[in-house]
């Protein structure tokens, strides 16, 4: 129990230190791109005043000035405001006592004007900026042969100045690049979480309705008497059921796709027509209908689009021969590729009905004409026909 407890503690210590060294190395390279550059050219800039040569004198008070206007530099690297009034103190300090030396506190003062610059801060930038220039006519005034000349004093300035400028855009737009990414993601999860729940509601309500769809049938089956109309209801059932589970393989296909696109059976058009063709054909056996299929379309010309459009059409009309026909035999379906002066998809049904049957299917005439297609019914003796006509586009 004590040793548990002493490791306990042991890391609870560890742990603040480690954050406070986290966070003093967060201070330390600071908030914004361009500060570690900055605060790197304030340390070189700090250390050339440590170069053979770079002090004047050996003087303990001056080389207390030097080594404090080379401090002057780091100081306002962090603190740019603070930085630069030092400097303007010291400025007027140093040439009072020293008025036969270069006046160390120029540079440090045109930095912390640059520093405040790269902020945007451009009262403060330019108040600073301003003294810099009335400091350096004090000391022409008053030292003319040891204070700064004007042209170095503007290149320094106008230098400083272009950098600062260039940091401040360059920062602007690093923070507008993140912005832009990080709008692009939200939107991106946001439109994830919209395909997540129409999935689920397209998901739900399509096994929802096949399932209510089934299960209304089975109990329409269960109190049926009629042996005919019961191998009716079962060719509807088995038909139901398989487009229930043709939609719920298209939306898990849909989800697996990286791009969104809908993903065909087996990716080969002639195979997924085919596959629908076989199971109507087994749907009809189903309620007793022998149907005979003559399917030869060149699925690998056809759309998605137009696909889904064609097995549309061979599931309307089979499901028509099963409610309709009088007789299991004489029921055939075929779909061809006719052209003439345009290419079309040509289905036609044939199969035995009384006259009252012989009307156009309502559905299958609505999406065929919306496809820019047509759909005619007519009896041909006891036979009603149904000639359907989709357009290819060119």
């Amino acid at each position: 129990m004590f040793r548990r407890s002493a490791v306990s503690d042991g890391s609870s210590a560890v742990a603040p230190a480690s954050s406070r060294g986290a966070r003093f190395v967060r201070w330390l390279i600071g908030p914004r791109f361009i500060d570690l550059p900055i605060r790197a050219l304030a340390l070189i800039n700090a250390l050339t005043g440590l170069l053979p040569g770079a002090a004047e004198s050996d003087e303990p008070l001056y080389l207390l000035f030097h080594f404090g206007s080379r401090a002057l530099f780091l100081v306002a690297a962090f603190l740019p405001f603070w930085g630069g009034l030092l400097a303007v103190v010291l400025f007027i300090g140093f040439m009072t006592l020293f008025p036969d030396f270069l006046n160390p506190f120029q540079e440090p003062l045109q930095f912390s004007a640059a520093v405040l610059l790269s902020r945007l801060r451009w009262v403060i930038s330019l108040s600073w900026t301003a003294l810099a220039f009335g400091l350096s006519w004090l000391a022409y005034t008053v030292t003319p042969d040891v204070a700064m000349p004007y042209e170095l004093l503007v290149y320094g300035w106008l230098m400083g100045s272009l950098l600062a400028l260039t940091g401040a855009f360059l920062e602007a737009r690093i923070k507008r690049e993140i912005e832009l990414r990080a709008e692009a993601g939200r939107e991106h999860e946001r439109q994830l979480q919209r395909e997540r729940i129409g999935f689920a509601v397209n998901t739900h309500d399509t096994v929802s309705h096949g399932l209510a769809t089934q299960a209304a049938m089975i109990r329409l089956l269960s109190v049926e008497h009629d042996a005919r109309a019961a191998r009716h209801l079962l060719s509807e059932l088995s038909m139901a059921n398989d487009d229930t589970q043709r939609q719920l393989r298209s939306f898990l296909a849909e989800l697996r796709d990286d791009h969104g696109e809908l993903r065909r059976a087996a990716a080969e058009p002639e195979g997924e027509l085919q596959q629908a063709v076989d199971s109507l054909r087994r749907a009809a056996e189903t309620g007793g209908i022998r149907l005979r299929i003559d399917a030869d379309l060149p699925a690998a010309e056809i759309s998605p689009e137009l696909l889904d459009d064609a097995r549309f059409v061979l599931r309307e009309l089979v499901t028509n021969m099963v409610k309709h026909s009088t007789d299991s035999e004489g029921c055939e379906l075929s779909a061809r590729l006719e052209t003439d002066d345009t290419r079309n998809l040509v289905f036609r049904s044939r199969n035995p009905a009384d006259a009252a049957a012989a009307v156009v299917p309502r559905s299958l005439s609505l999406r065929t004409e919306s496809r820019g297609g047509s759909c005619l019914a007519r009896l041909d003796g006891q036979n009603y026909c149904v000639e359907v006509r989709l357009p290819i586009p060119v």
